[in-house]
């Protein structure tokens, strides 16, 4: 049950459960930084665990927040929780999702699993050094796939997880596809197809086949205008039956196939006159509604609507004196949570996007009989899913919030009225994030 109280003289109830069908601008945005308990100000990277809480890496370490504290996981902090050395879990790259609700978290130096049940950290690198498949090295990224097994990318190629087969009982199979250009595969993405797309080193962009393990195509950076000595990412991202690449160059679709090539082009960022040219793009996110997010390097976020021709909905960027604006144009990550909520990694610390928070409703008066008016309310008390309890004029009113239904309750003894200014309320729960 989630209480809502209201002091102030007006005549509307805000209903947070109905979502809106488009964004509007300005967008509403919650900042979290340093002064709200972020370990450090630049977020690399965000995902939610399995538990709704959010996992957050920085410069200092691992921030784990649940809508009311920050956790802080740092070397001398972590050291005294386990006796395992964990020297370097700092400068955190990377979070992803693997397998049994542990995730992977990449720094700059070392590789973990992290259980968000009991906090506790297992050294990858190590780890998977001790199995038949040695000389691994680093591993660079991690990827469940639709298939259920784990694809690693690693100093020279990729190591498969094969959970259909086992080395040993309770132990999957390994595979290891080695590159002959000895790149490291650095992000994995799974298409629609069962293609997996693995971003190297060496910035180009090798397509495989999820099941058979083969190597279908390999991108170089001439596809998307660049030289094969341009600096800056390669980012793709894979969402409902479209794929995109984003690169230092703007962002890249892809339309398919055709002679046994893939075709891309590139997504006009330009609107309204304006003249951007040569955007860089940190990362990419399509979220449940089908709006394609850009984070760019200096330029805040795109957003795109319908696809595959694209439609430019706005730009998203830091207004001064806006209190729920972008806290920096720098966007350095974006993840989407199980509420279907936007998390914004920036170099100033989170913003959090919540499209439930965007609409409000008005209650002032019974659908049903309009004689029944809602004037100033005092207190809102929610009682479950389909009823909130007001007090208004000293009365307490039960509202269905479906049919929108006004009732005099008689929870007080009769004759009892509230004076106005005396506000009874029970916090019961309050509402994470």
């Amino acid at each position: 049950m989630v209480i809502f109280l209201a002091m102030a003289c007006e005549v509307w109830i805000p209903h947070w459960a109905e979502a809106q069908s488009s964004l509007s601008f300005p967008v509403r945005l919650d900042s979290y930084t340093i002064n709200d308990g972020l370990s450090e100000s630049a977020v690399s990277a965000v995902t939610e665990d399995k538990y709704g809480e959010m996992c957050i890496g920085t410069e200092k370490g691992l921030d784990v927040f649940d809508g009311y504290d920050f956790q802080h996981f740092s070397n001398a902090a972590f050291q005294k929780i386990n006796a395992a050395k964990l020297s370097n879990l700092s400068e955190v790259m990377q979070i992803s999702k693997a397998g049994s609700g542990m995730l992977f978290i990449r720094t700059s130096a070392n590789s973990f699993l992290f259980n968000p049940s009991d906090r506790s950290f297992v050294v990858l690198d190590s780890l998977y050094d001790s199995f038949p498949a040695t000389n691994i090295g680093n591993i660079f990224c991690s990827l469940r796939t639709s298939e259920g097994n784990d694809w690693m990318g690693i100093n020279n190629g990729i190591l498969i997880a094969d959970t259909s087969k086992e080395t040993f009982p309770g132990m999957p199979h390994f595979q290891r596809i080695l590159l002959n250009d000895s790149a490291g595969i650095i992000a994995l993405k799974e298409d629609d197809r069962h293609r997996v797309w693995g971003v190297t080193t060496q910035n180009n962009i090798l397509v495989f086949d999820a099941i058979k393990y083969r190597l279908l195509f390999k991108l170089k950076p001439g596809v998307f205008g660049l030289k094969n000595n341009d600096k800056g990412p390669m980012i793709v991202c894979a969402g409902k039956n479209d794929l995109w690449v984003g690169t230092s160059n703007g962002v890249w679709h892809f339309d398919g196939m055709k002679d046994h090539l893939p075709v891309f082009h590139q997504i006009n960022l330009n609107y309204e006159g304006t003249n951007y040219s040569n955007i860089w793009v940190n990362c990419l996110l399509q979220d449940d509604q089908g709006y394609l997010w850009i984070g760019t390097q200096t330029n805040g976020i795109f957003l795109f609507k319908e696809f595959p021709g694209g439609q430019m909905v706005g730009n998203i960027i830091k207004t001064p004196f806006y209190p729920h604006s972008l806290n920096s144009n720098v966007i350095l990550c974006l993840t989407e949570d199980s509420r279907h909520r936007i998390w914004i990694g920036t170099e100033n610390g989170l913003n959090k996007y919540d499209p439930y928070a965007q609409k409000f409703t008005l209650y002032d008066r019974d659908l049903t009989d309009p004689v029944k008016e809602l004037s100033t309310v005092f207190s809102i008390v929610g009682t479950d899913s389909l009823h909130i309890m007001a007090v208004s004029n000293g009365q307490p009113v039960l509202i269905n919030t479906l049919s929108r239904e006004l009732n005099i309750t008689s929870i007080f003894p009769a004759g009892n009225n509230i004076i106005p200014g005396f506000i009874p309320y029970v916090l019961i729960h309050r509402e994470k994030f």
